[in-house]
């Protein structure tokens, strides 16, 4: 992979999927950013890796009761050479687009990554490899999840066994809370009630020599009840695409958002640990 380019695309790609893709202006000079986390990695080499980033943006005293998360975690040994942009905004008050109006609170994680990944065995003179995971495979494992809890939607890319990954991925929560707005300057109970909206977004492209996993999973208001649930799984040699988007609505009255009812989609119970090998199926 050529660095520079990669970087640049990089940039690019997380630029338009703020200002672009979610719809919600998180610029300008009346905006007052509360939180802003920006973070690019660009890391290439030989041995073994261990990442682990967890992004949340669980609200102040104060702010709505939902939040959005990004997940990700990356283990294995061999070649590794990884392009990461990681950025996440919480707006207290920002204006629209038409700058009529302002609401009280807008929030954004977004996710791109282009990587590459192949498992060879390697000899450590120092380290520990006690914090790979709960199995002894030092195979290749990547696991991205995303979650909106204001439209109660949950992404997942995993990939675990692998002897080669090379992927790009690009993922984007945003949302927007719900408010109340004075219709009369003069008159504290003329309000109106605007909704709110939230976005879940993912992106793949990826060739993987193991196992892959893809989930999404949509909650009700009813959180016992699953509007959708989609589960791929693919052992093997494969190149997936995918590009998933959910956009929803929130209604001023929708109540609290539950976080406890809101799980990363899992892949298909197979009964066992799940080994790729070279052979017949």
């Amino acid at each position: 992979m050529k660095k520079r380019n990669i970087s640049i695309g990089v940039a690019i790609a997380i630029a338009a999927l703020l200002f672009a893709g979610t719809g919600i202006a998180l610029a300008g000079e009346e905006n007052v950013e509360d939180f802003y986390f920006y973070q690019e990695s660009m890391v290439e080499g030989t041995g073994l890796v261990m990442v682990d980033k967890d992004i949340n943006t669980v609200p102040a005293p104060g702010y709505p009761s939902h939040n959005l998360e990004t997940n990700l975690h990356i283990h294995g040994c061999g070649d590794y050479e990884v392009d990461q942009v990681l950025k996440a905004v919480i707006v207290d008050r920002y204006y629209t687009p038409n700058g009529t109006f302002n609401r009280p609170v807008s929030q954004s994680i977004d996710y791109c990554e282009d990587a590459e990944m192949t498992f060879k065995p390697v000899t450590l003179t120092s380290g520990s490899m006690t914090l790979i995971d709960d199995d002894t495979s030092i195979k290749w494992k990547e696991d991205l999840c995303i979650k909106n809890h204001q439209i109660d939607t949950a992404m997942r890319a995993k990939y675990t066994d692998a002897d080669y990954i090379k992927k790009t991925i690009e993922s984007n929560v945003s949302c927007v809370e719900p408010y109340e707005a004075d219709v009369d300057e003069w008159d504290d109970n003329e309000e109106v009630a605007v909704s709110g909206c939230g976005i879940a977004k993912m992106d793949i492209l990826s060739t993987v020599s193991g196992a892959s996993h893809i989930g999404v999973v949509v909650k009700g208001r009813d959180p016992h009840i699953s509007m959708i649930r989609v589960s791929e799984d693919y052992i093997g040699n494969f190149t997936i695409e995918k590009h998933m988007k959910v956009k929803m609505n929130k209604p001023w009255n929708a109540g609290k958002d539950k976080k406890e009812w809101l799980p990363c989609p899992f892949e298909a119970d197979l009964g066992h640990d799940v080994e790729f090998y070279e052979g017949d199926c």
